[in-house]
Parts: structure tokens; C-alpha cells; sequence
């Protein structure tokens, strides 16, 4: 179920607590309905093996995510890399649970993508197009992307204009509808739409896949039970509930922050360029 106004009571800071209940946060990179679809057999996973009602909440964009998780009004969250080095860069360390495997990787890319008919064959081929980003704090529809148009030699003003659409599919749709030249997206949805005149102009570089972390107020027990439940959610008799979230995930690995330097250079290149704050 949808939880709203506890999350309204987390960010007006009341003394309200809700000891009987944990929150499972979830970034909008998808619209609600889909993200609880996919998330609801972890939720009711996680809440069997802790014997405690655990519910879905869907910040509105990735900056309030970040802000919810960096203030511990989340007790799990699920986030992209961006958000996760974003997170450590501005607030207190959080609990890190671990990666996702995707077929077998830890790592993962997304793609630059434009129609199948487009002149577009190189990013140079991409001054004076039109641009769509997804959100500004997104891993694969925005940070990647925009690191490889600098790398590139594009700057924004060199774009005849772009947007920010919010998540994958809206890029996605944006292009195919040729109401941009170019959009940046997931692998996945780079993939679903390909049967569907869209193709992928570049691949972006590998990053370290998304992580689930917890805060580290919580109790010892709740933080032991939490910690077992996602290494028990990696084996094959408990996989389903991860595969929930996305089909091609193949398991649930321990993760160090280490593991995302090279986005962190990433990041501290698109700051000296003034791309992002």
C-alpha cells in the first residue's frame, strides 16, 4: 500500500513513529504502479523473514529519495549509483546491504539512443539535435550521458536545446515520437525499444549496479535480520523476489563504497564543467 502520509509526517518532522511498520524506499524510475508491482514480493518477503509489516514508498523525484534516505526516514532503500555516491558525499553513512547482479555482472551501462532512421551516427553528429535527459539525478539517463557529450566536445550549448523527462520511458517515447533527436536511457529500455525503430548510437561506460542500504538507527536485531534476509534473497530458492524488480537479475552480492570511485571521478569531472552542482 501506498503510504503517503507517513512519509508527509517524516518530512514535517513529527515525533511520530511507527515502530510496527518498516518503509522500503524506492526511487521514481518508473511510474508508481509499476515500481509496487515490482516491488511488492520483496516487501512481503522482507516482511515474513522480520516478522514485521514492511511498505512501499515512492519518493517524487531523486533528489527528495536522496534527502529521505540521507535523513534515515527510510529504514531501506533501493538506489542508482548516482544517488548512492550523492548520498555519501552529503550525509552520514548509511548501512551498505549490498549490490544486485545482473546476469551474472555487478556492473552495468546505459545508451545514448536515437531513431532507427535518424542521419545521427556519431555523438559529434549530436551538435545542434535535440536532447532528452531523464531525471538530472539519474545514473544512466543523465550523469553517463552528459559525461560522454563533454568527452565528446559538447557542451550544452552546442545542443539546439534539451530537457529533463523524468524517467527512461518518457525519454524513450520522446524520441521514438520525434520530438527529440536523442535521448539517453537503461540498457533495458534501450533494448525493449529497439524492435521499435529506436537504436543505440553509443554505449555508455560500466558502472557498480544498484545497492540497498539501511539505516543504522535502527535496532541490532532489526539491522542483523535485515542484513540475512538479503543474503538469503540471493539464492536460488528466494531469487523471485528480487527478479521481481527486474527480470535478468541473477543474484545479491556484499558491496564496499570503493566500488564506485570511477563514478565519483565521473562526477567531479561533470562538476568542473559546471554540468551538475
Amino acid at each position: 500500500m501506498w503510504r503517503s502520509m507517513l512519509l508527509v509526517m517524516f518530512l514535517l518532522n513529527q515525533s511520530v513513529v511507527y515502530a510496527e511498520t518498516l518503509v522500503l524506499g524506492v526511487y521514481p524510475y518508473l511510474n508508481i504502479s509499476e515500481v509496487l508491482q515490482r516491488f511488492d514480493p520483496l516487501a512481503n518477503y522482507l516482511s515474513n523473514a522480520l516478522n514485521v509489516p514492511v511498505e512501499i514508498s515512492m519518493s517524487h523525484d531523486y533528489s527528495e529519495h536522496i534527502e529521505l534516505v540521507g535523513q534515515d526516514f527510510l529504514d531501506i532503500a533501493y538506489l542508482g549509483p548516482v544517488s548512492y555516491v550523492n548520498l555519501l558525499e552529503k550525509y552520514a553513512p548509511k548501512i551498505l546491504l549490498g549490490r544486485v547482479e545482473v546476469k551474472g555482472n555487478n556492473k552495468y551501462r546505459g545508451a545514448i539512443i536515437v531513431r532507427s532512421n535518424s542521419p545521427i551516427h556519431t555523438l559529434t553528429d549530436l551538435k545542434h539535435k535535440t536532447f532528452a535527459f531523464g531525471d538530472p539525478k539519474s545514473t544512466m539517463s543523465h550523469i553517463m550521458p552528459h559525461y560522454m557529450l563533454l568527452r565528446a566536445g559538447i557542451y550544452d550549448h552546442d545542443l539546439a536545446g534539451h530537457d529533463f523527462l523524468g524517467n527512461h520511458e518518457s525519454v524513450a517515447l520522446s524520441v521514438l515520437l520525434g520530438q527529440y533527436d536523442a535521448g539517453a536511457v537503461k540498457a533495458s529500455v534501450a533494448r525493449k525499444y529497439a524492435k521499435n525503430n529506436l537504436r543505440v548510437l553509443q554505449w555508455t561506460p560500466y558502472v557498480s549496479e544498484h545497492v540497498f542500504v539501511m539505516r543504522p538507527s535502527l535496532d541490532q536485531e532489526t539491522q542483523d535480520k535485515i542484513k540475512q534476509a538479503f543474503v538469503e534473497a540471493g539464492q536460488p530458492e528466494y531469487l523471485p523476489v528480487l527478479t521481481s524488480i527486474k527480470s535478468t537479475i541473477t543474484g545479491f552480492e556484499a558491496a564496499q563504497a570503493s566500488d564506485y570511485d570511477n563514478l565519483r571521478e565521473i562526477l567531479a569531472t561533470l562538476r568542473q564543467a559546471n554540468i551538475i552542482e
